[in-house]
Protein backbone atom coordinates (compact mmCIF):
# COMPACT_ATOMS: atom_id res chain seq x y z
CA UNK A 1 0.00 0.00 0.00
CA UNK A 2 1.21 3.33 -1.15
CA UNK A 3 1.38 6.17 1.54
CA UNK A 4 2.00 10.40 0.32
CA UNK A 5 0.81 12.70 -1.56
CA UNK A 6 1.17 11.21 -4.80
CA UNK A 7 -0.75 13.39 -7.91
CA UNK A 8 -1.38 10.87 -10.70
CA UNK A 9 -3.29 8.43 -8.24
CA UNK A 10 -1.43 5.68 -9.15
CA UNK A 11 -2.90 5.61 -12.75
CA UNK A 12 -0.96 4.03 -15.70
CA UNK A 13 -0.81 5.15 -19.40
CA UNK A 14 -0.73 2.30 -21.32
CA UNK A 15 2.47 1.71 -23.29
CA UNK A 16 2.00 1.24 -26.98
CA UNK A 17 4.04 -1.94 -28.25
CA UNK A 18 7.70 -2.16 -28.72
CA UNK A 19 8.47 -1.17 -32.17
CA UNK A 20 11.93 -2.87 -34.51
CA UNK A 21 14.39 -0.75 -34.26
CA UNK A 22 17.94 -1.13 -35.76
CA UNK A 23 20.88 -0.16 -34.29
CA UNK A 24 21.59 2.89 -35.88
CA UNK A 25 18.20 4.71 -35.06
CA UNK A 26 18.83 3.52 -31.64
CA UNK A 27 21.76 5.69 -31.48
CA UNK A 28 20.01 8.81 -32.97
CA UNK A 29 17.01 8.07 -30.67
CA UNK A 30 19.76 8.06 -27.94
CA UNK A 31 21.32 11.29 -29.21
CA UNK A 32 18.02 12.80 -29.06
CA UNK A 33 16.69 11.79 -25.66
CA UNK A 34 20.35 12.67 -24.31
CA UNK A 35 19.68 16.55 -25.77
CA UNK A 36 16.14 16.72 -24.64
CA UNK A 37 16.72 16.05 -20.90
CA UNK A 38 19.79 18.57 -20.60
CA UNK A 39 17.76 21.63 -19.20
CA UNK A 40 18.34 24.77 -19.67
CA UNK A 41 19.55 26.65 -16.75
CA UNK A 42 18.09 30.13 -16.21
CA UNK A 43 19.58 32.95 -13.32
CA UNK A 44 16.91 34.36 -11.17
CA UNK A 45 18.07 37.55 -12.69
CA UNK A 46 16.73 37.06 -15.95
CA UNK A 47 13.24 36.15 -14.78
CA UNK A 48 9.97 37.69 -14.68
CA UNK A 49 7.80 38.21 -11.63
CA UNK A 50 5.61 35.28 -12.95
CA UNK A 51 8.39 33.06 -13.28
CA UNK A 52 10.03 33.96 -9.98
CA UNK A 53 6.75 33.43 -7.83
CA UNK A 54 6.39 29.98 -9.91
CA UNK A 55 9.78 28.89 -8.80
CA UNK A 56 9.46 30.21 -5.08
CA UNK A 57 6.21 28.04 -4.94
CA UNK A 58 8.15 25.07 -6.43
CA UNK A 59 10.39 25.49 -3.56
CA UNK A 60 8.16 25.51 -1.25
CA UNK A 61 6.26 22.73 -2.48
CA UNK A 62 9.68 20.39 -2.64
CA UNK A 63 10.12 21.29 1.17
CA UNK A 64 6.58 20.36 1.85
CA UNK A 65 6.79 17.01 -0.05
CA UNK A 66 9.83 15.76 1.07
CA UNK A 67 8.67 16.79 5.19
CA UNK A 68 6.15 14.47 4.58
CA UNK A 69 7.37 11.61 2.82
CA UNK A 70 10.06 11.30 5.55
CA UNK A 71 7.53 11.78 7.94
CA UNK A 72 5.62 8.78 6.71
CA UNK A 73 9.37 6.86 6.88
CA UNK A 74 10.10 7.86 9.94
CA UNK A 75 7.19 6.40 11.93
CA UNK A 76 6.76 3.37 9.72
CA UNK A 77 9.91 2.24 10.48
CA UNK A 78 11.06 -1.34 9.95
CA UNK A 79 7.21 -1.51 7.76
CA UNK A 80 8.57 0.79 4.95
CA UNK A 81 8.69 -1.21 1.89
CA UNK A 82 10.78 1.36 -0.59
CA UNK A 83 12.50 4.03 -1.02
CA UNK A 84 10.71 7.33 -1.42
CA UNK A 85 9.59 7.97 -5.01
CA UNK A 86 9.39 11.63 -5.86
CA UNK A 87 7.51 12.87 -9.24
CA UNK A 88 9.20 16.01 -10.14
CA UNK A 89 8.25 19.57 -11.90
CA UNK A 90 10.80 21.37 -14.04
CA UNK A 91 10.66 24.63 -12.42
CA UNK A 92 11.55 28.35 -14.40
CA UNK A 93 14.97 28.02 -13.20
CA UNK A 94 15.78 24.58 -15.07
CA UNK A 95 15.75 22.39 -11.84
CA UNK A 96 13.51 19.89 -10.63
CA UNK A 97 11.42 19.91 -7.57
CA UNK A 98 9.53 17.54 -5.91
CA UNK A 99 5.41 18.03 -6.23
CA UNK A 100 4.08 14.89 -5.17
CA UNK A 101 5.43 11.72 -3.87
CA UNK A 102 4.94 8.22 -2.08
CA UNK A 103 6.37 5.08 -0.12
CA UNK A 104 5.29 1.81 0.19
CA UNK A 105 4.68 0.52 3.73
CA UNK A 106 3.26 -3.06 4.60
CA UNK A 107 -0.12 -2.96 5.91
CA UNK A 108 -0.92 -7.05 5.69
CA UNK A 109 -2.04 -8.26 9.13
CA UNK A 110 0.48 -11.03 10.52
CA UNK A 111 -1.40 -14.69 9.51
CA UNK A 112 -2.61 -16.02 12.87
CA UNK A 113 -0.85 -13.53 15.11
CA UNK A 114 -3.57 -11.13 16.06
CA UNK A 115 -1.45 -9.74 19.05
CA UNK A 116 1.32 -8.88 16.35
CA UNK A 117 -1.65 -7.55 13.84
CA UNK A 118 -2.67 -5.10 16.37
CA UNK A 119 1.40 -3.58 16.97
CA UNK A 120 1.79 -3.70 13.39
CA UNK A 121 -1.33 -2.24 12.76
CA UNK A 122 -0.58 0.67 15.26
CA UNK A 123 2.37 1.68 13.67
CA UNK A 124 0.61 1.85 10.04
CA UNK A 125 -1.69 3.70 11.08
CA UNK A 126 1.04 5.95 13.09
CA UNK A 127 2.72 6.33 9.79
CA UNK A 128 -0.03 7.23 7.43
CA UNK A 129 -0.63 9.78 9.78
CA UNK A 130 2.67 10.91 10.58
CA UNK A 131 2.73 14.12 8.32
CA UNK A 132 1.24 17.33 9.18
CA UNK A 133 -1.65 17.23 7.08
CA UNK A 134 -1.91 13.57 5.85
CA UNK A 135 -3.47 12.96 2.10
CA UNK A 136 -6.63 11.26 1.44
CA UNK A 137 -4.76 8.86 0.73
CA UNK A 138 -2.92 8.62 4.10
CA UNK A 139 -6.26 8.66 5.83
CA UNK A 140 -7.09 5.74 3.64
CA UNK A 141 -4.26 3.85 4.74
CA UNK A 142 -4.79 4.53 8.29
CA UNK A 143 -8.52 3.58 8.11
CA UNK A 144 -7.94 0.45 6.77
CA UNK A 145 -5.15 -0.16 9.38
CA UNK A 146 -7.63 1.06 11.87
CA UNK A 147 -10.17 -1.74 10.41
CA UNK A 148 -7.68 -4.63 10.29
CA UNK A 149 -6.77 -3.96 14.12
CA UNK A 150 -10.44 -3.82 15.20
CA UNK A 151 -10.70 -7.81 13.15
CA UNK A 152 -7.08 -8.72 15.20
CA UNK A 153 -8.70 -7.44 18.95
CA UNK A 154 -11.84 -9.44 17.48
CA UNK A 155 -9.81 -12.44 16.55
CA UNK A 156 -7.80 -12.08 20.12
CA UNK A 157 -10.71 -11.76 22.06
CA UNK A 158 -12.24 -14.88 20.58
CA UNK A 159 -9.32 -17.08 20.88
CA UNK A 160 -9.20 -15.88 25.10
CA UNK A 161 -13.09 -16.82 25.16
CA UNK A 162 -12.02 -20.37 23.59
CA UNK A 163 -9.29 -20.63 25.92
CA UNK A 164 -11.59 -20.20 29.14
CA UNK A 165 -13.97 -22.08 27.66
CA UNK A 166 -11.34 -25.30 27.06
CA UNK A 167 -9.88 -24.09 30.99
CA UNK A 168 -14.08 -24.48 32.40
CA UNK A 169 -14.15 -27.61 31.00
CA UNK A 170 -11.26 -29.04 31.96
CA UNK A 171 -11.60 -28.24 35.58
CA UNK A 172 -15.12 -29.55 35.47
CA UNK A 173 -13.36 -32.59 34.16
CA UNK A 174 -11.20 -32.83 36.58
CA UNK A 175 -13.72 -32.12 39.17
CA UNK A 176 -15.94 -34.98 38.13
CA UNK A 177 -13.27 -37.34 38.07
CA UNK A 178 -12.75 -36.44 41.81
CA UNK A 179 -16.03 -36.63 42.37
CA UNK A 180 -16.49 -39.51 41.48
CA UNK A 181 -13.78 -41.11 43.86
CA UNK A 182 -14.87 -39.33 46.82
CA UNK A 183 -18.21 -40.84 46.49
CA UNK A 184 -17.50 -44.68 46.40
CA UNK A 185 -19.49 -47.00 49.10
CA UNK A 186 -17.90 -49.81 50.86
CA UNK A 187 -20.36 -53.07 50.67
CA UNK A 188 -19.00 -56.00 53.44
Amino acid sequence: MNIGGNFNHGIEIPRSPPKQTSLSDLKEETGKLASEKKLEMKPISEMNMSEKRKLEKLKLRDQEVRTHEQAHVAAGGKYIKSAIHYDYQVGPDGRKYAVGGNVKIDSQPVPNQPQETIAKMQVVRKAALAPAQPSSADHQVAQKASSEEAKARQELAQKKLEEQATEKYSFHQQQGESDSQDNFSIVV
